[in-house]
Formats: structure tokens, C-alpha cells, sequence
């Protein structure tokens, strides 16, 4: 056996008694590529794995985790002018939680999917507090907090795989108004709905059920209060004496399960059938307020902005959220709703027994959005503006700051747009 032939064995004999595989080699070190691109960190067999800092020529800066190269966990994106992202990266795209942050201090916080933003969100500007629900590939949903324009921004351009450049940076949006793609529901099929009459509704304040959903209804006196607030808004003002008849408006937001009931199918498997129905439009409604008043025509509407505010603020008591001043215990908000809906009837119910009318989803009511129209309104039972182009929504929603939650607040959007965080509740006809 010659020289080489004995090396060569000497080495499968080594190699085999070593379990046929280089061991792992952790270090800590530093990698520069022909590009100027420096990192300094971690190493498990010359790849960047665990913890590291890596920066480009032009300033960018990445500090957080890497795994087989590749940025994978926790960490902050830094670009050449100041602009940030902070939150979770899987495969070098953003994924999950996280925060964006321009240069002038705005800031987007919320879910991101393949480096995308995708899911919902709140952006926050100097001036703008805006509820967004973003859908792949670059679309958005979203109401302005200040003006309640319904307004366009593109998705920024996300995290490079190569060197960050002054052009890929995000922009804020100006004024451009939006032209929405919302994704409706399938029009399935209408579940079958009896003929029988409905039982009468009784006399005395009370509640009542609607026997094949289970909707519930609470007997809200008639009455007299001081609509609208001089520290909210100009589409809130004048204050301005308001009376109504006594009606019956929905205990709970409607459901899940009540909604698909109604129209058919079965609700998504992330939610429970006790959850409130969201992202549908106000026509959306309107079909399944027809297909309910199969069984007793013209038994149920959506109740007006004037019922609404009286049912929140529990007759003529003067408050400023739905049930009183503590909003954590009537509301799922941002701070609390761990960024998702919950079970109708969870918090605490206002002075007439309604729960959720803050917080939780934004529910639509009957009225087109006329700005002015406070200036004009009658007195006593007010129908709401004749013309418009959209329909208010009231109440706040799980991802509302507690400024939106304010009874009094007014928004609006158009009836055939919906987004995430919009549901409703029933007003129920008779006497």
C-alpha cells in the first residue's frame, strides 16, 4: 500500500469513527462581502446564525437574529434616512406583529405577512389616527380619524434582500381619495325561514327574542336628550335637543351564527359563533334585513343615528362613552382587545343593558352622512339625512383608541365597502 492510499484510509478510518460528520463550530466573528455589506456576530459554521449586526454602505443597518444565514426573528431594520421597522422577520420578510416608522415620526403598527403589511393595523400621523385593514397584493381598507375621508395609501416598499437605497423608501400619503376592492361574501344560498307570525312583543320594558336567531331586544324608553358634543368634532356640533318614541333595539351585536343563519354557511373556524359579525357593507345588511323580514315584514331596520346615540348614552344622562367614563370596562379596544373581536356580552352592559355598543366592532346605522345636517335636524324623531353618498357607523372597534370610542363620534363610508372591524345591531319594530 503506497503513501497516498495509506493517508486516504487512515482518513475514512477517522471520519467514520467521528459519525461521518464535521462537528458544529460556534463563533463569534466578523464577514465582509465584495459589496461593502459588514457583519459582526454570531457564526455557526461560517453562516450568521444567532444574534448579529449587519450594515450597508449607504448606512442601512439590521440589528437582531439570523438563522442559516438568512434574517430570522426578532429585529430592527433601520434604512439610510431614519426610517424603521421593528418586530419579527422569517426568511428575511416581515411576518407577524411589528412597527413601522417614517422619518417625520408616523407610524404603522400591526400584522405584516411575506413582508407585506396584511391583516389589520393602526397608522398614526401627527395629525391622523387611521383604522386600516390591509389586503395582499397592495390594497388597504381604511377611515380617517380626522376627516373621515376615505383616502388610498400603497403599500411601502419592504425589506430588501440587497442594499437599501433612498428610493425604496415609504411616503406618506396626501389626499388621494381611494377606490376600494373590498371582498364580499358568496351569496349563498338563504336558509329556509318560517311564516309563522312573530309572538307579540311585550308591554312593560323588557326583553324580547326573536325565535329563530335568538336576537335579543331591549325595550328602550321614549325620551328626550342633548345629541351631538362641543368637544368632539364640527360634524358633531350644534348640540341640538332630540326626542324619541320608545323602541326596541339588539341586546348583543349581531353574531356569527346569527348572520349565517340568516344568509347561509357557517362562520370562519378562527372565530366562535358568539364572536360579532364583521367586514360586511351596509347593502350587505340590507340583504340580511330582507331575508329576516321574510317572517315579519318590515319587522326590522337598523336603528337610527339619534336612536343609537340615545340607546348608547342610556337615555338623557350626559357620558362619553357608552355606559359611563371607564371605557377598559365597557369596551375591547386597542389596549385590551389583543387585537381581535371577542364574544358579544363580555364587558360590562350600559345603563339600558346593551353591551359592546363601545368597542368591540363599529356598527353601522340607518343614516346617510350629511356633515351639516346637525343644523337642520328636527326635534323629535330625526330620520337622518336625504341625500349622501355614504352611511355613518358609530361606537368604535377592538382596535379604536379611546378617543374613537366616544359616543358621540361620527364616521362614515360608502355602503358597498365593509371592512374587518365592522359589524351592527338590530332595532326592532312594534310597540
Amino acid at each position: 500500500m503506497n503513501i497516498w492510499c495509506l493517508s486516504l484510509f487512515c482518513l475514512l478510518i477517522t471520519t467514520a469513527c467521528a459519525g461521518g460528520s464535521p462537528t458544529s463550530e460556534r463563533t463569534h466573528g466578523v464577514l465582509t462581502s465584495e459589496s461593502g455589506v459588514l457583519y459582526e456576530g454570531e457564526l455557526l459554521n461560517g453562516l450568521k446564525d444567532g444574534h448579529g449586526v449587519q450594515t450597508w454602505p449607504d448606512g442601512a443597518r439590521f440589528e437582531g437574529e439570523f438563522k442559516k444565514g438568512v434574517r430570522t426573528g426578532p429585529g430592527l431594520f433601520i434604512w439610510p434616512d431614519g426610517a424603521r421597522f421593528t418586530g419579527q422577520f422569517v426568511q428575511g420578510k416581515k411576518e407577524g406583529k411589528g412597527i413601522f416608522s417614517w422619518p417625520d415620526g408616523s407610524t404603522y403598527e400591526g400584522e405584516f405577512k411575506e413582508g407585506k403589511k396584511h391583516g389589520t393595523g393602526l397608522f398614526t400621523s401627527a395629525n391622523k389616527t387611521v383604522e386600516v385593514c390591509y389586503q395582499l397584493p397592495k390594497q388597504l381598507r381604511q377611515v380617517w380619524e380626522e376627516d373621515r375621508q376615505i383616502e388610498s395609501q400603497e403599500i411601502p416598499p419592504q425589506l430588501p434582500t440587497g442594499t437599501p437605497s433612498r428610493s425604496s423608501l415609504p411616503t406618506i400619503p396626501g389626499e388621494a381619495k381611494l377606490t376600494l376592492s373590498t371582498t364580499l361574501f358568496t351569496k349563498p344560498a338563504a336558509a329556509h325561514i318560517d311564516q309563522q307570525p312573530l309572538p307579540p312583543l311585550p308591554a312593560s320594558p323588557d326583553t324580547w327574542s326573536e325565535p329563530t336567531t335568538g336576537l335579543t331586544f331591549v325595550h328602550i324608553p321614549s325620551g328626550c336628550f342633548n345629541m351631538g358634543s362641543t368637544l368632539g368634532k364640527e360634524d358633531e356640533k350644534p348640540v341640538h335637543k332630540v326626542c324619541l318614541d320608545d323602541f326596541w333595539l339588539g341586546k348583543f351585536e349581531v353574531t356569527q351564527k346569527q348572520w349565517y343563519q340568516i344568509m347561509g354557511g357557517s362562520p370562519p373556524s378562527s372565530l366562535t359563533a358568539e364572536h360579532p359579525i364583521g367586514h360586511i357593507t351596509w347593502n350587505q345588511i340590507a340583504l340580511f334585513i330582507d331575508r329576516l323580514n321574510q317572517r315579519a315584514p318590515q319587522g326590522y331596520r337598523l336603528p337610527s343615528e339619534a336612536e343609537w346615540e340615545y340607546a348608547c348614552r342610556g337615555g338623557s344622562q350626559e357620558q362619553s362613552y357608552c355606559g359611563g367614563e371607564n371605557y377598559a370596562d365597557l369596551a375591547w379596544f386597542k389596549e385590551n382587545s389583543d387585537s381581535s373581536s371577542h364574544p358579544v356580552g363580555e364587558k360590562k352592559p350600559n345603563n339600558f343593558g346593551l353591551y359592546d355598543m363601545t368597542g368591540n366592532v363599529w356598527e353601522w346605522v340607518a343614516d346617510r352622512y350629511d356633515p351639516t345636517y346637525y343644523q337642520q335636524a328636527p326635534e323629535k324623531n330625526p330620520p337622518g339625512a336625504s341625500m349622501g353618498s355614504t352611511h355613518v357607523f358609530r361606537g368604535g372597534a377592538w382596535l379604536s383608541t379611546p378617543d374613537q370610542l366616544r359616543a358621540t363620534a361620527r364616521h362614515h363610508l360608502s355602503p358597498d365597502r365593509g371592512y374587518g372591524l365592522l359589524g351592527f345591531r338590530l332595532r326592532r319594530n312594534g310597540d
